[in-house]
């Protein structure tokens, strides 16, 4: 506000309108036009699909252009489902574009409760944590007329027998890790629990790692150890660092295998260390071959192990090439393959041999930087493999080369 002698219009007013200017639009933006029409409009045309191919039993949410199906079905279901959400598209002033702009799957298998049916099978039936008794079987008079004598036995007469009270049993989580998919099965103590789960694994993939998250978890037909919980929190904190394989609790005890990547292996390895309060620690294998398979062919995509012509002997220009190599392999598990290719240039017998030459060569140049022997080998497989076609000299050179691995445990 402006005191003045002088007839003039405040500045609030007109300063408060251009406000309005700017601030309506946006408003409009982000509350009717993000959520009325384009949320809307993604709900509408996802859900549109699934029901015409038969799937009105996938329950669609969504959160902008964000899409998360989820309900009771198996993983074949859900991924036609997740396909077709996939491949849903909207009409917009620049055309026709898709309409989510990711599709995540939360599908899970209906759980089965199995409980003993008589007392015959309480010894072999899963513990139920439940006092359960045997029938007991009455005399009872011939007659409501003929009264019962002291001598007669009744069933009030009858000792009646101890509850048998079933034990307690640990639970069973298992993660499973595959390429983007994240499966959890097993067994738990109630549906509370299984939506914790749920919610701390939502918690963990904000960044969208994993495009299906499939929860076959059941409520377990017995009653639980408390310290079930405990070994299942450790399986879900061992996930994120995990890219592939099972990490599981079961019967007490934890259990991990799992491929990580090198620079989070010890990190890994620690986490699982970390003493439990109850239960104990199973196989732990922790795997970085994966990891290091992928970080020695980016290094040879980019630089070659360079050799003198028509010869093994190593050109000193190889040398920085080579000690990072040796870093990276001795941190590496595994054992480790050399292998020398050629070009078609000159007769098969000299290209075998010169390249069998190049990859003992390189072996020896590692053993000498630290790498141990043990772990090496040396093969030429000469122009039998060749990467590029034809015969120009780019052709050419791309063939020849050395290439590193590692072996995996599992093809071993």
């Amino acid at each position: 506000y402006v005191l003045t002698d002088k007839s003039q219009l405040a500045f609030f007013p007109i300063g408060f309108l251009g406000l309005l200017l700017i601030v309506g639009p946006l408003l409009f933006g982000l509350l009717r036009f993000a959520k009325l029409d384009i949320e809307a409009s993604v709900q509408q045309s996802v859900s549109e699909r699934l029901q015409q191919q038969g799937f009105d039993w996938v329950n669609v949410n969504v959160s902008g252009q964000r899409v998360t199906l989820s309900g009771l079905g198996t993983q074949e279901e859900g991924d036609q489902a997740i396909a077709l959400a996939r491949a849903v598209t909207g009409e917009t002033w620049l055309g026709s574009f898709a309409a989510p702009t990711r599709v995540k799957g939360i599908f899970a298998a209906p759980g089965e409760t199995v409980a003993p049916q008589d007392s015959q099978s309480v010894a072999n039936a899963p513990a139920t944590g439940e006092a359960m008794t045997a029938p007991l079987l009455e005399s009872m008079p011939e007659s409501p007329s003929e009264p019962v004598s002291e001598s007669t036995p009744t069933a009030s007469s009858e000792p009646m027998p101890e509850p048998i009270v079933l034990p307690p049993e640990w639970g069973q989580f298992n993660a499973e890790i595959d390429n983007g998919t994240l499966r959890l099965t097993g067994y738990v103590e109630n549906e509370a629990r299984i939506e914790a789960i749920q919610a701390a694994i939502m918690a963990q993939d904000s960044s969208g790692r994993f495009q299906i998250i499939a929860n076959q978890l059941q409520v377990a037909p017995w009653k639980m150890i408390k310290g079930s919980e405990v070994l299942e929190n450790r399986v879900l904190e061992a996930i994120p660092w995990c890219q592939s394989g099972v990490i599981s609790s079961a019967n007490g005890e934890l259990g991990l295998n799992c491929q990580t990547q090198l620079t989070q292996a010890e990190a890994l390895q620690n986490m699982i260390n970390q003493p439990l309060e109850v239960g104990s620690l199973a196989t732990v294998s922790i795997d970085t071959t994966d990891d290091c398979n992928r970080l020695l062919q980016e290094k040879l995509a980019t630089q070659n192990i360079q050799f003198a012509v028509n010869s093994a002997q190593l050109r000193n220009s190889s040398a920085p090439l080579l000690n990072e190599l040796a870093q990276l392999l001795s941190a590496c598990p595994r054992e480790i393959k050399v292998e020398g290719h050629t070009d078609d240039t000159g007769s098969m017998a000299l290209n075998m041999s010169l390249s069998q030459r190049r990859a003992e060569s390189v072996v020896a140049a590692l053993v000498d930087l630290g790498v141990d022997e043990n772990r090496l080998s040396a093969t030429g497989f000469g122009p039998s493999q060749p990467i590029a076609e034809g015969t120009s000299p780019a052709s050419r050179a791309m063939n020849r080369r050395i290439e590193i691995k590692l072996v995996d445990g599992a093809s071993e």
